[in-house]
């Protein structure tokens, strides 16, 4: 009578890992817990046809071989992947972007699974990749450079909108960029600068 213990052991197995052929036809031990996700970035890669499939790949290969990531920090990596095709599907980053984007986000990935801030990293940027990066759904929301990392795209979206940096400011007076930022809008809005400076309730009648 074979072993009970050996044959549920063989039989559990496909509940835990299997071998995936990714896009680029390498084979990575999964587990399947990851599979879904990345049959989902495989998927949204072919609609990328611009991007040569080995930049994805690899970056999918080299967190699924990993020793030092468990199932949780694959799974939050690889959704940052998926987070950034989409954005790039949907146009919200241009395809001329797109090899930046990915440069871009194997960088700060590097720095998040070292615990090195990515507040530096971010400066290199442009608007459009941080804004992508560090949206609502980033995936390096356990970054301890995280808040800084967001001042500075703050301080981006000013330039790309001067219009809203009387509406918006008041929080951030204490950084750098303020002053630039309120001479800014003092030149092109300079009615408007008058009333917002000079009204009782505003920080900077204070």
């Amino acid at each position: 009578m074979p072993d009970l213990r050996l044959l549920m052991a063989i039989l559990c197995l496909p509940l835990f890992s299997l071998s995936q052929n990714i896009a680029d036809g390498s084979a990575v031990s999964t587990d399947i817990r990851r599979v879904q996700l990345n049959e989902d970035i495989d998927r949204i890669q072919k609609n990328l046809s611009s991007i040569p499939p080995k930049r994805i790949d690899s970056l999918q290969s080299w967190l699924e071989s990993n020793p030092a990531l468990d199932h949780r920090l694959k799974y939050k990596y690889l959704s940052g992947i998926r987070y950034l095709l989409e954005d790039l599907v949907a146009g919200k980053v241009s395809m001329i972007n797109a090899d930046n984007l990915i440069d871009a986000y194997h960088q700060l990935m590097e720095n998040d699974i070292g615990g090195i801030s990515i507040e530096s990293a971010v400066k290199k940027y442009t608007y459009e990749i941080n804004r992508s990066l560090l949206s609502e759904r980033t995936v390096f929301y356990e970054n301890t450079g995280l808040s800084r990392a967001k001042i500075f795209l703050y301080s981006q979206h000013l330039d790309h909108h001067p219009d809203q940096i009387l509406t918006t400011i008041a929080g951030y007076l204490s950084e750098d960029f303020v002053d630039d930022a309120l001479s800014k809008a003092a030149n092109l809005y300079p009615s408007e600068f008058y009333n917002y400076s000079s009204a009782i309730q505003t920080p900077l009648a204070k």
